[in-house]
């Protein structure tokens, strides 16, 4: 379909920039619809309930609410890996949640930590992340930027990569780019 990475690319752009109006306009039209049933399915998983250290994020309007998935792993005494950017940097990379941490909007009006320590992230045992969109082979099509492909690379490869999703936002088949990391499932 594709002659080359750069037309791929392109298309993957045009994508988002469509899904990303089609987002904000679903999630307003449904959102009396739109039920936690993703914490439940994630709650009752073997990935959730064997892990220690769980990668999670703070979820934006037009994601899947993951707070009540935050509380859960802290009542059942697990860990919480979240990115953070550093400015340093000029990247995200992960670090520990504590629910007494405060919280402060940063780059891209992601909340994060204020102060939170790195972790390690080759000892996250699943991790879970957000999309534009995703398809039913696993394949991820994110915000834009590459920041969650640069965060997967950091942690083992025999971690789960769990994307969490409404179910509008799965479609048949979408373009992998050379980079992208492709989820193990997605729950929606």
């Amino acid at each position: 379909m594709f002659k080359h990475w750069q037309e791929l690319s392109l298309y993957s752009k045009l994508i988002k920039r469509e899904w990303r109006a089609k987002a904000r306009q679903l999630i307003r039209e449904h959102a009396s619809d739109i039920s936690s049933g993703h914490v439940h399915s994630v709650l009752k998983s073997e990935e959730f309930r064997s892990a220690s250290v769980i990668g999670l994020y703070f979820s934006v309007s037009t994601e899947p609410d993951t707070k009540p998935l935050m509380e859960a792993a802290f009542s059942l005494g697990k860990r919480v890996a979240v990115p953070i950017y550093s400015p340093i940097l000029a990247a995200y990379e992960w670090a520990e949640y504590q629910p007494s941490m405060e919280l402060t909007e940063a780059k891209y009006g992601i909340v994060e930590p204020k102060q939170a320590p790195k972790i390690d992230p080759q000892i996250i045992d699943v991790c879970f992340l957000p999309g534009l969109l995703f398809d039913k082979s696993g394949v991820r099509l994110g915000h834009g930027g590459g920041f969650y492909d640069r965060l997967l690379i950091q942690i083992s490869s025999s971690t789960p990569i769990i994307g969490l999703a409404f179910r509008w936002q799965i479609v048949d088949e979408l373009p992998k780019e050379p980079h992208d990391i492709v989820c193990s499932k997605v729950i929606y």
